[in-house]
């Protein structure tokens, strides 16, 4: 196991890495990662008008770069305006230890949303403390656009924020947290609410705790 910033490395101007660094630091104080994940290269670039993206280049929007195929997560390039608005680093970092499955051996297939570790039956328990959540309910019922409603609830993009939150509740980081409260007012259910989550980040914790990652 090793710290974060061993295998997420911050690129860019000094302003960025020290917003990108801030973030790696805040999940520093939560967990380890395991020394298997090859490192990558954390930068903002151009990724379209609104998201972030995990860049995975290469066939399928995969590279596979051992033998056995396991997916590798070569780098995270992060909208310049949600590095400064949103907890970008933390929530795309969630998006590659999915993909990574924490360590683990995943391997890549044509369907390769099939095969990240937030849909495996490990992580049933996690979904399941989810699906049961208040926030769950309010953002399925939500008056909002259907598109973006049914991205929302994809289980990867659920992991991602339960992640991000997790980090949040866990290092106490002031920021990332003023953040989630900001878009918890803006979209009915994106985040949960501090008094529900308890069962959500326990689920996710556990997971942690089973690899040896928790500090």
């Amino acid at each position: 196991m090793v710290e974060a910033h061993e295998r997420y490395i911050s690129e860019g101007s000094a302003e960025e890495k020290a917003a990108i660094d801030g973030h790696i630091a805040a999940i520093e104080r939560v967990h380890l990662v395991p020394a298997s994940i090859a490192p990558v290269a954390v930068r903002t670039g151009e990724t379209g008008p609104e998201h972030s993206t995990v860049s995975i280049p290469g066939k399928h929007d995969t590279k596979i770069s051992s033998p056995d195929g396991a997916i590798v997560v070569e780098e995270i390039v992060l909208c310049p305006q949600m590095l400064e608005d949103f907890n970008s680093t933390t929530h795309e970092i969630g998006h590659s230890l999915d993909l990574n499955a924490l360590g683990g051996r995943l391997s890549a297939t044509d369907k390769l949303t099939d095969h990240w570790f937030s849909a495996q039956p490990e992580t049933q328990e996690w979904r399941r403390a989810v699906q049961r959540s208040v926030a769950f309910d309010r953002l399925s019922t939500a008056r909002i656009d259907m598109e973006k409603q049914a991205y929302y609830l994809l289980p990867v993009e659920l992991w991602a924020r339960s992640y991000e939150q997790w980090i949040a509740t866990r290092s106490g980081d002031r920021d990332l947290r003023e953040k989630i409260e900001r878009r918890r007012a803006d979209v009915p259910g994106l985040y949960w609410e501090e008094g529900e989550f308890g069962p959500v980040g326990e689920a996710l914790e556990a997971l942690f705790v089973t690899r040896g990652l928790v500090k």
